[in-house]
């Protein structure tokens, strides 16, 4: 086995997504559902969801939202398995600050997994540091 790639939402974390986890965070899952319906009804895509929604994140820390990402039930064992995978990573639609923080949560040391994100680069959140 040369590499093993984890998907965020329904495999690592369990009974939410990264998107509903924040809206709900942040006093937003109405507008979140809102969305999420348009979307379903074809109205709206996925870019133009991340494109209504940044603007929610707006002077919010990185390791604020991040840490409330570390409350949700993800799958258990998962920093064993990770320790003892020759290379692992995420791939996920979700923000790519939010699979940063959690691939830097459950890294081996010293090597950190790579992340990468389908998400469109529509906001301005890669000027945020990460952990």
């Amino acid at each position: 086995m040369r590499a093993v790639f984890f998907d965020l939402e329904g495999t690592l974390l369990r009974g939410t997504s990264v998107s509903a986890a924040m809206a709900e965070w942040l006093g937003r899952a109405g507008e979140l559902d809102a969305l999420e319906r348009d979307y379903a009804a074809g109205r709206v895509s996925n870019a133009e969801i991340a494109s209504a929604s940044a603007p929610w994140f707006a002077g919010v820390a990185v390791a604020d939202a991040g840490e409330a990402l570390a409350g949700l039930s993800r799958i258990d064992g998962i920093e064993d398995v990770v320790r003892a995978l020759p290379f692992c990573a995420i791939a996920t639609v979700t923000w790519s600050w939010a699979a940063k923080w959690v691939a830097c949560r459950h890294r081996r040391p010293p090597r950190r997994p790579p992340v990468r994100s389908l998400t469109p680069k529509t906001t301005n959140w890669s000027r945020f540091p990460f952990i």
